[in-house]
């Protein structure tokens, strides 16, 4: 009678115990977490989504997850049966709202559960902007005209190139002379007057474009050259380096004035 009473004394206890909860491990069955993919995940007001990996894994199997040491037995995510090693879950917002060490655990339809797996909600990493592109210097690729005889006056040469503004400051020196001159914005090109100090002999003249804000281009050279004299009959070099205006609508109109900037311009010309 003892014995019989002990047996059925035992089985009222384990089914207590299945009543109350606690999980039963099945007979021949082993649920066993490996991993779970990401490690870590960001807190935040979004579900996410993670990879657990094992063995075991049942068809219908649920993943439940909690706050580490807390009371229950978790809450059950949104689970995705892949195979026996592996199913994919849904986290809730709620558990990642914040910072804190989460446990996770697959269950079975067979009531067979996985022991806790942890699994970090960390602080998201501060989220940085690029830093705002700054200012771009001025690309000089060619002046024109390159070359500008010594003794010419009223010289006014081109620069071409990229990000050129208007109101650029042209620096200018040759050995121990040195000058400015303001150039203006003339379709994308630099049209300034070369001063009459550096046209006095033949000499090489480093040019720079320093823009509005102080960006500086590389340097250009523009060469003056020893004037050549014509002969009887030969009338002088006459280079042109800018049209102002460069276009012109002739409709309706019977002259237009048209100003051109160069070398061995004159105004009898």
């Amino acid at each position: 009678m003892v014995s019989v009473r002990f047996v059925v004394v035992a089985l009222i206890a384990l089914l207590t115990t299945s009543q109350a909860g606690l999980a039963i491990q099945a007979p021949g069955s082993t649920v066993k977490i490996a991993g779970i993919s990401p490690v870590a995940v960001d807190a935040g007001t979004s579900p996410v989504d993670i990879t657990v990996s094992g063995s075991g894994f049942a068809k219908k199997a649920v993943v439940r997850a909690r706050v580490k040491a807390t009371k229950g037995a978790g809450v059950d995510c949104a689970t995705v049966f892949e195979s026996a090693t592996s199913v994919r879950a849904t986290l809730p917002a709620d558990l990642i709202r914040k910072p804190a060490t989460l446990e996770v655990r697959v269950k079975n339809p067979d009531e067979s559960v996985s022991d806790w797996y942890a699994l970090e909600v960390r602080t998201p990493a501060p989220v940085t902007q690029p830093p705002a592109p700054g200012p771009r210097k001025p690309v000089v690729e060619r002046i024109t005209p390159a070359q500008v005889q010594a003794g010419s006056r009223n010289i006014h040469v081109t620069i071409h190139g990229k990000d050129l503004k208007d109101a650029s400051t042209i620096k200018m020196r040759s050995g121990p002379t040195s000058a400015e001159a303001r150039a203006n914005l003339v379709d994308q090109t630099l049209v300034f007057q070369v001063p009459a100090e550096l046209l006095d002999k033949p000499r090489t003249v480093i040019v720079t474009v320093v823009s509005p804000d102080g960006q500086a281009s590389d340097t250009i050279p523009l060469e003056i050259v020893e004037a050549k004299p014509g002969l009887p009959g030969e009338s002088a070099i006459v280079a042109i380096s800018q049209l102002n205006p460069d276009r012109v609508d002739m409709r309706g109109v019977k002259s237009q004035r048209v100003d051109l900037l160069g070398q061995g311009i004159d105004e009898k010309g």
